[in-house]
């Protein structure tokens, strides 16, 4: 585990090759990262996860392999499980090859990107970038913000925040789109613009507490 003393929101910049990260926002004056293998029995893991490097300066978090430990797909070896604790308000920039891809808390904005595999945003309360050429991507509570979703096979998921507004650009190729909102007070500020596009899959568009 790797302790950055942070009172203030950070940029955090991840290049990880095969696993799941998870990156959490909440109220704290530090910043935390903890790198596992996903499976300690296995040689592959372990080393990959010995491979991982954390560096922080002027403000910004940097964790990455090595250019030549990213795997070329899903069968590659060497897994890696990373959970980095940051202050409300950080900034994500995430690419992730292959695996599972999680974010929790009040996040700044946020970009994420996965080669093949599935992305989820606990709660958006700024802009996010998502895309995957093969998997699902959720976003949990939606609060305000622009969402761009894009995955070429998958399914993609919003929850709206109750109470708040949201304007809605969706389409598949392959599937079929259920926007299942109410209306809204006009007059309420929390806006959601939604653009949501897969080529092979459905689009849901509900309140936080359906999809």
């Amino acid at each position: 585990m790797t302790v950055f003393q942070t009172p203030a929101p950070i940029d955090i910049i991840t290049e990880i090759g095969l696993g799941t990260v998870t990156v959490v926002a909440a109220e704290r004056g530090d910043t935390v990262v903890e790198i596992r293998p996903a499976d300690a029995g296995k040689k592959d893991d372990v080393k990959a996860a010995g491979q991982l490097k954390v560096d922080f300066s002027d403000g910004t978090l940097t964790v990455n392999m090595p250019k030549g430990w990213r795997v070329i797909g899903p069968s590659g070896k060497g897994a890696v499980e990373v959970i980095i604790e940051a202050p409300v308000g950080s900034r994500l920039n995430g690419n992730l090859a292959h695996g599972t891809f999680r974010t929790a808390g009040d996040l700044g904005e946020s970009s994420v990107e996965v080669a093949a595999g599935e992305i989820l945003v606990g709660r958006a309360v700024a802009a996010v970038t998502a895309k995957t050429a093969q998997g699902d991507i959720t976003i949990g509570e939606a609060v305000r913000g622009v969402l761009r979703l894009e995955t070429s096979v998958g399914d993609l998921r919003v929850g709206i925040h109750p109470g708040s507004a949201a304007r809605v650009q969706s389409n598949t190729s392959r599937g079929a789109v259920n926007n299942q909102l109410g209306p809204v007070d006009p007059s309420n500020d929390d806006l959601v613009e939604v653009y949501a596009h897969t080529a092979s899959g459905n689009v849901v568009i509900g309140h936080a507490t359906t999809v």
